[in-house]
């Protein structure tokens, strides 16, 4: 085998080629976010994880206060902690009302197109976040006495049933804040007497189960766990069986598995230091169930948490000590609902599925077959730009091979077609052998056979010159052998023609094509024709010896016509001979 330098050429392409699409399919990852505790955070679709400022100092100070802006894609079918897919997007600069915050929270529109952050910095501003074209609005109430109240370490939820967001009061508030982001019309309601003081840094989430909103913790003296219905407008405590989770502030909690569980993470109280705990709750029966805590090294508070499909993701927060504060890891912890364990890789997919036999309380397990994944929402659904380079270089190589490909094939043969020597094929076709009459009526085949000193035709058992029945002629036996016909086609010449002098090749064909011709025309002759008695009477032949009965010839007009058939048959394919020297 031998490369030529043609096939090198191409192989550079191939390699070229290869280079590109390496570089384009590997994943695109940003800059990591810097490590905060205290951001504002939401989930789309379990597609987009977004965080947003924070706190870069565990102390938690004005001047540490971050605008940094990122996105987490939860759409890549997998990836490692160590290089999680982060995206930076543009941060809320060029106003007051986006100055660098923390403790702050965020909410998603009804149709999740649009973020909306609180600010807390007095009185509570308002910003919108176009994820379509990323740009950031501030948004001014009508009136300056319905402006948000502050509302420090509180976080916001959206009723998607009806797009307006609640906020449950923070320090220094005492009333629940509903905020119209159709009207931009903030209102208030009051809060059940346990809730009025401090009660920031709670969780507060909807539930797609229940229709109302759950809310857990914060700082208060005992472990409030409640409920809000924004229909009624009404607070109602909820007790849960199952190991309760400990008193907490600054923990994290989100819906799993279409609002059917609730995961509930981390935290610290005023006297112990944050905690690794993990509880879930298991909303239609409202019971707590505790998974196996964290690295102890992992404990946190203040953290941004978010859901997709199987995975319980975990990012920044600081370590709460009453002795001093630390940071934590920038890595993210993730949590196998399916599996409880924490591992390390993302794996896209649920194995949740709701069927109508089990309801919205189904608890998926270790036995039930993983559904479809689940979120296809546009929210937040934007494909990664690396992925679809990598696509795209994979079409690109795909059809750069099959174009070299095809080129390959039609130059090969091409090649072949330049080399071949233009002459007779071999590979004409066969013809079938003749039928012949024997003596005693039968009809036998005859086949054309070449003897080893004479490579020409060899008629077995008749030739061209037993075809010729003289009147005159005498034979040697009686009954004479009958007339055979020869194969219709003379067998083929040897394909190794020498191209210079083609019509050698075809005077024998044609040699023997005048004698058939002449035989024909020797029997239409009306003198040799035996049925013609009023012409010429019957010729009469002797045997040998001269004496005996007169013999009548054995050309019969089944021969006549066989003869004829050959002559044509011979005629046809000697043009086709010609034709094919002429190319």
């Amino acid at each position: 085998m031998y490369v030529t330098t043609r096939h090198s050429y191409q192989l550079l392409i191939l390699a070229w080629l290869w280079v590109i699409t390496f570089y384009l399919s590997a994943p695109v990852i940003a800059q990591p976010p810097l490590v905060t505790c205290c951001m504002a955070y939401n989930t789309i679709d379990e597609n987009t994880f977004y965080i947003q400022g924070g706190s870069v100092d565990p102390r938690v100070t004005v001047s540490s206060a971050s605008v940094q802006f990122y996105s987490l894609d939860l759409t890549l079918p997998s990836w490692d902690t160590s290089n999680p897919p982060w995206k930076a997007l543009p941060p809320p600069t060029g106003s007051t009302t986006l100055a660098p915050t923390f403790r702050h929270s965020m909410s998603v529109s009804a149709d999740h197109r649009t973020l909306t952050i609180f600010v807390p910095n007095g009185p509570g501003l308002i910003s919108n976040f176009n994820i379509d074209d990323g740009s950031w609005t501030p948004v001014t109430t009508p009136s300056p006495n319905q402006s948000m109240p502050v509302i420090y370490g509180a976080q916001a939820a959206t009723d998607p049933t009806t797009g307006i967001v609640y906020i449950p009061p923070a320090y220094p508030s005492t009333y629940l804040s509903i905020y119209a982001p159709s009207t931009g019309v903030v209102t208030t309601a009051p809060m059940p007497p346990v809730l009025t003081g401090e009660l920031s840094r709670h969780s507060f989430v909807w539930s797609q189960v229940r229709k109302t909103f759950i809310l857990f913790g914060g700082v208060i003296t005992t472990n409030y766990f409640s409920e809000y219905d924004p229909i009624t407008g009404k607070w109602t405590d909820l007790y849960a069986s199952g190991p309760t989770p400990p008193l907490r502030q600054a923990s994290c909690m989100v819906p799993a598995y279409n609002g059917t569980k609730m995961i509930l993470f981390g935290g610290h109280n005023s006297s112990r230091p944050s905690g690794g705990y993990l509880f879930i709750l298991d909303v239609p029966t409202l019971t707590w169930n505790q998974g196996p805590n964290v690295d102890p090294s992992q404990n946190r508070s203040s953290m941004a948490c978010s859901v997709s499909g199987d995975n319980f993701i975990v990012w920044g927060g600081y370590k709460w000590d009453p002795l001093g504060s630390t940071a934590v890891s920038g890595t993210p912890l993730i949590y196998n609902i399916h599996s409880g364990q924490w591992t390390t890789k993302f794996e896209r997919g649920t194995h949740y599925k709701l069927t109508a036999t089990s309801g919205p309380g189904s608890t998926p397990g270790p036995g039930n077959p993983p559904p479809a994944v689940e979120g296809s929402g546009d929210g937040g659904s934007k494909i990664n730009g690396a992925a679809v380079g990598g696509v795209a270089g994979g079409l690109v190589i795909v059809l750069a091979l099959m174009f070299l490909i095809v080129r390959r094939r039609r130059r090969r043969q091409q090649e072949i077609d330049s080399d071949k020597v233009i002459g007779i094929p071999t590979n004409l076709d066969q013809v079938l052998p003749f039928k012949e009459r024997t003596s005693e009526g039968r009809v036998s085949a005859g086949f054309a056979q070449t003897t080893k000193d004479n490579q020409g035709p060899q008629f077995v058992p008749g030739s061209l010159q037993s075809l010729s029945v003289h009147p005159h002629e005498k034979f040697s036996s009686w009954p004479p052998p009958p007339a055979l016909l020869p194969p219709v086609i003379p067998p083929r010449p040897d394909s190794s023609l020498n191209p210079r002098t083609p019509q050698d090749h075809i005077q024998k064909p044609q040699r023997e094509l005048v004698i058939h011709q002449e035989q024909l025309t020797s029997r239409n002759n009306p003198q040799y024709n035996p049925t013609n008695s009023h012409t010429q009477p019957p010729s009469t032949l002797r045997s040998p010896q001269g004496a005996g009965d007169p013999i009548t010839p054995t050309i019969s007009t089944t021969d006549h016509h066989d003869l004829a058939r050959k002559v044509e048959v011979m005629q046809a394919e000697l043009q086709k001979l010609q034709a094919q020297l002429r190319l």
